[in-house]
């Protein structure tokens, strides 16, 4: 998922939760926040 937000140009959410208001498919805010801390966890874990 994260490779296809890179290549639909979507990046990061902001602390006001910008991009929960503007996602067409209405993705929460908890959603992308929880999807980010496991990326991260994996890239610290060589995943």
């Amino acid at each position: 998922m994260v490779h296809e937000m890179d290549a639909e140009g979507s990046g990061e959410c902001t602390n006001t939760s910008d991009c929960e208001a503007a996602c067409p498919r209405e993705i929460s805010v908890d959603f992308s926040s929880e999807m980010s801390a496991d990326y991260f966890r994996a890239a610290l874990k060589g995943a």
